[in-house]
């Protein structure tokens, strides 16, 4: 089906995010049945973006992006403004899972990651297997936590901004050797800047390549990173 991108204002207001122009591309939403011990049966829906030239039959590059705040559909909607109009500018499969009410996935939900993993490589042909993986604030914190727990299922991690869901977890960044660390915070975003930091210094402890670049006049909502700027991104994964 065809839609616009149009960002919903009302649940994104406390982080003042500005209205967007609209781009148009053809997506759907799925529900994506999954059970596990900690959360039972849930249903999971994934919004998914596909490329212009799209072919079920043949690999893919993929971007996995996880929403912010409380990661509904609203806010993979929001999320998609800034990753969905340079991925399709690449040909990319954007995927943006939203999680179940009360299951947020860098907390209660994170055990369904595995099982979202696996259903979406069942379902789609992601390059190689690996996704690129993306989010913001606490969708960035979601995927540390995706990739710290299945590594091999990544080729990079970008996040702006977002660090491991626990501080401890920096103790186990070896785990992502192989996989690119790109990460983005605002000047102003004290305490993600200290957490991420933290982070910064423990992947080079491990010997794990990564970057941190701080955007200067940004706040939490890194608004700079929005439409053609969003190559900063893209050209690090």
């Amino acid at each position: 089906m065809r839609r616009a991108l149009v960002p919903l204002l009302a649940a994104w207001a406390a982080l003042s995010l500005l209205a967007a122009p609209a781009e148009a591309f053809t997506d759907e939403v799925i529900m994506i049945p999954l059970e596990t011990a900690a959360t039972g049966p849930v249903m999971v829906p994934v919004w998914v973006v596909y490329p212009d030239d799209y072919d079920p039959a043949k690999p893919v590059t993929t971007l996995l992006a996880f929403p912010p705040g409380d990661q509904t559909l609203e806010m993979v909607d929001v999320n998609f403004n800034w990753f969905v109009p340079q991925a399709l500018d690449r040909g990319w499969l954007t995927i943006g899972p939203a999680a179940p009410t009360g299951f947020g996935f860098a907390r209660q939900g994170r055990p369904l990651l595995g099982p979202l993993i696996d259903e979406l490589l069942k379902r789609f042909p992601v390059a190689d297997g690996k996704f690129h993986l993306a989010g913001q604030s606490n969708g960035g914190n979601t995927a540390f936590a995706a990739a710290l727990d299945f590594p091999d299922g990544f080729r990079s991690i970008t996040v702006i901004p977002g660090s491991p869901p626990d501080a401890a977890e920096n103790a186990n960044v070896d785990r992502l050797k192989g996989i690119g660390v790109h990460m983005f915070v605002g000047e102003q975003d004290l305490p993600y800047l200290e957490r991420m930091n933290v982070t910064r210094e423990a992947l080079r402890a491990a010997g794990i390549p990564s970057d941190l670049t701080i955007i200067p006049g940004s706040g939490h909502v890194i608004n700079f990173l929005r439409g053609a700027n969003a190559r900063m991104m893209f050209d690090a994964m």
